[in-house]
């Protein structure tokens, strides 16, 4: 391979997100954001981890570590991309998670949502900026 050239990404595989309690946390995904179980990884003293995956494609690994979970609460650790910003709010209105508060973000505008340890999962619409604005 030549210098300088890297070897080819084919894109994001999965992201991993440190829970208090890995059910709990599926639960939530998949009721707040309409992710579908996939699988679950035990060993004798409980459930250590779960994946999770969207009909979009996104998978996302929810581990079992509170004192991380705890340290990432009120952060953003996964940006997802919505098409229809409104009918987010309105839904997640619906199933009790608000208020609910469209904020403008750098690029284009965002809600954010936190999981049950408080972690936040922003949805983002995916507007750059035009020249004129950068």
């Amino acid at each position: 391979m030549p210098e300088g050239q890297f070897p080819r990404i084919l894109g994001l595989h999965h992201v991993r997100i440190p829970v208090t309690d890995p059910l709990v946390s599926r639960d939530w995904y998949i009721n707040a954001l309409g992710f579908s179980p996939l699988l679950v990884f035990e060993v004798e003293e409980g459930v250590l981890g779960v994946t999770i995956e969207h009909p979009s494609g996104v998978s996302i690994g929810l581990h079992k570590d509170r004192k991380r979970a705890r340290s990432l609460s009120g952060f953003v650790v996964l940006s997802l991309a919505v098409s229809d910003l409104a009918a987010w709010a309105a839904h997640l209105e619906r199933s009790g998670r608000s208020p609910v508060h469209l904020r403008d973000a750098h690029i284009g505008r965002c809600i954010h949502v936190p999981d049950p340890d408080g972690i936040l999962i922003s949805l983002h619409t995916p507007d750059w900026p035009s020249v004129d604005q950068a």
